[in-house]
């Protein structure tokens, strides 16, 4: 199967509804909140993680940590999905 940047990467929110982007804004969405967690720099001129917060209807109370483990574990399985090598 082939894939490009804009596959569509399907995945469930924080109220278990499905939602999808693409593949690269997924893959975007957690490179910038992994930085922004691990060395407290955004790389991007906007605010990813409010984005993130209102695209996944992530709860109040949820950690960053919380945040990026989801989109990690999403990444992962779409590119299992696909069969992208790691």
């Amino acid at each position: 199967m082939s894939i490009t940047p804009t596959t569509p990467a399907t995945f469930y929110d924080f109220n278990d509804d499905l939602i999808s982007v693409p593949l690269v804004t997924l893959s975007g969405w957690t490179i910038a909140l992994r930085s922004i967690l691990n060395h407290g720099v955004n790389p991007t001129s906007v605010d990813v993680e409010s984005i993130v917060r209102e695209k996944l209807n992530t709860p109040d109370w949820l950690s960053l940590e919380g945040i990026v483990a989801h989109l990690e574990t999403c990444l992962a399985e779409t590119k299992e999905f696909y069969g992208v090598p790691e």
